[in-house]
């Protein structure tokens, strides 16, 4: 899957690249359908925006390619962009889920098993590495404020 979002795999016949986002549409047929994914219009999309790519965009890094495409392009090629952020919001391993898992565990204690959902999901934002030292800092009074009001 990861073959669309780099360009450095990408291959002049296109026909891997093509597989790849068929394989993908088929896997989320059913989160494309609501922002009105039209897969007939992808093998147009995605050798227009492989051209434009080497006309345009070549020697930029992946990141600042798609930064470009998913905010300038966005319309000329709406179908290729939802494929590449499905794909995009994959994570490469699942990691993230172990994490997640591990920050679960750590917070659940015999003496916290009693929180309440809303309380628990506070606790992992605090956690997860997105919030700055004062954010979580409030997050946690208020969750911790909230178990207390509860109790």
């Amino acid at each position: 899957m990861y073959i669309l979002v780099n360009p450095a795999n990408w291959r002049e016949d296109s026909e891997s690249e093509l597989e790849a986002m068929s394989f993908v549409s088929d896997q989320f047929a059913n989160t494309l359908e609501a922002p009105s994914f039209d897969h007939s219009k992808v093998k147009r999309e995605w050798k227009s925006l492989k051209i434009v790519y080497k006309n345009f965009y070549q020697g930029i890094s992946t990141k600042e390619l798609w930064q470009k495409v998913l905010e300038y392009r966005k319309h000329e090629y709406a179908n290729v962009c939802l494929l590449v952020e499905i794909v995009m919001a994959i994570g490469v391993s699942n990691s993230t889920v172990e994490r997640g898992f591990s920050m679960v565990t750590a917070i659940l204690s015999d003496r916290r098993l009693s929180l309440q959902h809303n309380t628990m999901e506070n606790l992992i934002k605090a956690n997860d590495g997105l919030w700055s030292k004062t954010e979580k800092e409030e997050i946690i009074d208020y969750a911790l404020n909230h178990y207390m009001q509860t109790k």
